[in-house]
């Protein structure tokens, strides 16, 4: 097993902060809107969420090869818009391909 390098989890923290930054972003929205007080439980009950929609933007950004600078946004896009947002975008996806996959290639 390789030691720990910094430069390993340097990734990891950078989605993680953009998640963390995207999800502070709709709750300050939220709050705007009188939906939510801003300093409230729901925040912390967000940090969960901003995470984890940062990393796995993380993952998917890694999947296409894309750069950092790509990377950081779509973290902050996926934890603003949340879980349910990224489905939607994915059964909008699902709606335009073809429902035969031979018929791609």
């Amino acid at each position: 097993m390789d030691a720990f390098n910094i430069h390993d989890a340097a990734p990891w923290a950078w989605t993680g902060g953009a998640g963390f930054l995207g999800r502070l972003m709709y709750h300050a929205k939220q709050a705007q809107l009188g939906k939510r007080r801003f300093f409230s439980l729901a925040m912390l009950l967000d940090l969960p969420i901003a995470l984890g929609m940062g990393w796995v933007m993380y993952g998917f950004t890694v999947w296409f090869k894309l750069p950092m600078e790509v990377t950081i946004s779509a973290a902050i896009i996926g934890a603003y818009i949340g879980p349910r947002g990224v489905d939607q975008l994915f059964e909008l996806a699902a709606l335009a391909l073809p429902a035969d996959p031979a018929a791609l290639g």
